[in-house]
């Protein structure tokens, strides 16, 4: 039985014929499709023009081509593509960081902002002591897959009557410098904690941040993760619902420090929608799980060479677009009236 946020969200939703899923039969079955702005087909093809400059650190000059071919893409919009350079050298000596990020104006009379975010930069995988962590990563799916979104989302958003003003962020350095992540040691999130904290120091504090990461696999999912604002999480769920993917969101648990963490410890709403769980060999059940998957049903590409095109699935970036711009209405009605 649905709760009454959830009806209302399914009433929003049935107004809107972009965002209804339908059946469509196939050789092999009914299979379960998404109609929406968003076009799954469109953000791949923005994934493979980004993941063909290779392997994109933070500092490499494949990530400064990344951010040159996102510019460009904006550009295509009529929209101005921002950068805020930095650098930290106590804890990352010689790199220059770059977090981009373009404004699409709302007709909120207070002017409040919505973040809707992810990082560009990959995993770096060489010149590790360990040989296992020195090999070829080009993170079709971690860095790429959520940077191409974001670009199909900018078009989609473009040309929406949008309440809150929406900064679309692509954040550099989130991933740890050192190969495993240390969680006492501010070397990771370099992006996000800095943009946080100029966001704090100009006083123009978000409302609502909702961040894509690891998206863009096969056999796609939402995770439900630990941080993220509870009443995010429920309307996020009431969306997957009302798209009839409910048996893809938030069967399983993440306890993610991701890019989204810097903005709730400044008390902004956020939510991660990542698709991590049983992605990594070392992965096991956490209480909270609906069940132990069968090994092979989900891929184990994170942070591995296997994160390449070939681990993707367009329909992926179709989901997880869609459902944002489901969910869409129900934020702008419940955090920005």
């Amino acid at each position: 039985m649905p709760t009454p946020r959830h009806a209302r969200l399914l009433t929003r939703v049935t107004t809107l014929a972009a965002s209804l899923w339908i059946l469509q039969s196939c050789s092999g079955g009914p299979t379960k499709t998404w109609t929406g702005p968003v076009d799954g087909n469109r953000a791949f093809e923005h994934v493979k023009n980004i993941v063909a400059l290779g392997p994109r650190p933070s500092g490499s000059k494949a990530l400064t081509q990344s951010a040159e071919y996102i510019r460009s893409e904006i550009a295509k919009l009529g929209l101005e593509l921002k950068e805020q350079k930095f650098s930290d050298e106590a804890h990352a000596p010689g790199i220059e960081f770059h977090n981009l990020w373009c404004e699409i104006p709302g007709n909120d009379p207070k002017g409040r902002v919505m973040l809707v975010a992810a990082h560009y930069d990959t995993k770096r995988t060489t010149g590790h002591p360990d040989p296992e962590h020195n090999f070829h990563f080009v993170g079709a799916i971690d860095g790429g897959g959520a940077s191409g979104l974001l670009i199909e989302l900018a078009r989609v958003l473009h040309g929406r009557k949008n309440k809150p003003t929406i900064w679309l962020t692509w954040f550099d350095g989130e991933e740890s410098l050192p190969f495993d992540w240390q969680e006492s040691e501010p070397t990771n999130l370099f992006g996000s904690r800095r943009f946080a904290a100029q966001m704090s120091a100009d006083k123009k504090q978000a409302s609502v941040m909702v961040l894509f990461d690891l998206v863009g696999s096969k056999n796609f999912k939402c995770d439900r993760d630990f941080a993220s604002h509870k009443g995010l999480t429920e309307l996020f769920a009431a969306a997957g619902n009302a798209m009839g993917a409910s048996d893809r969101m938030h069967k399983y648990m993440s306890r993610m420090t991701d890019d989204h963490i810097p903005f709730r410890q400044k008390g902004v709403k956020v939510i991660d929608l990542i698709d991590y769980r049983w992605r990594t060999p070392e992965d096991r059940r956490w209480p909270g799980d609906h069940d132990t998957p069968a090994p092979d049903l989900y891929q184990r590409w994170w942070h591995t060479p296997e994160d390449d095109l070939d681990a993707m699935d367009p329909m992926a970036l179709d989901f997880f677009g869609n459902l944002f711009m489901t969910a869409l209405p129900e934020i702008e009605a419940k955090y920005f009236n």
